[in-house]
């Protein structure tokens, strides 16, 4: 019982601590910021660049925010309700939806209350000079999604593996 409740609330706590540290950052870059301004983080390799980004990643479809709030509320809700289910017992997967939830609800409070998204980091790696200005909430979202694909990959390894086993 202990163990069903915990699968079901850790990841929620987490999923709130992670939004808490996205709006932090925001906050921070709100405040000691003026818009475009840059910041260098580590010469040559990070700038801190505040942004306000009306659409999805670079920009694109900018000015389309109830896309953005449509398809992140549904992708939260899932989220959430998935956890709470309590049926995902792969860590991995759990790891996954979390992230997917933090970075959601992170850029959806950003719509709601400013209508824009703000964003910051700004990396400088050579291809990577001029890479799409992205923040914290991006960075859960892209890391939960390669979770959720390792997690997949591993299952249907280990699916193929069992079934050539059964076969033989």
């Amino acid at each position: 019982m202990r163990e069903k409740i915990t699968v079901r609330i850790v990841p929620l706590a987490i999923a709130a601590i992670l939004v808490l540290m996205d709006q932090l950052t925001k906050f921070y870059i709100i405040g000691n910021f003026q818009l475009h301004e840059s910041q260098t983080v580590f010469e040559g390799v990070l700038d801190f660049t505040y942004v306000q980004n009306t659409g999805a990643v670079g920009g694109i479809l900018s000015d389309h925010r109830w896309i953005f709030m449509t398809v992140t509320a549904i992708v939260v809700l899932a989220c959430f309700f998935i956890i709470l289910s309590g049926k995902v017992k792969a860590k991995l997967m759990l790891c996954a939806m979390t992230l997917i939830m933090a970075g959601g609800i992170g850029n959806m409070l950003d719509r709601i209350v400013r209508g824009y998204v703000i964003d910051f980091i700004d990396v400088k790696l050579g291809f990577l000079d001029n890479f799409f200005i992205f923040n914290i909430a991006d960075c859960f979202v892209v890391i939960g999604v390669i979770c959720a694909m390792f997690y997949f990959i591993i299952d249907i390894s280990e699916s193929s593996v069992k079934k050539n086993k059964a076969e033989k």
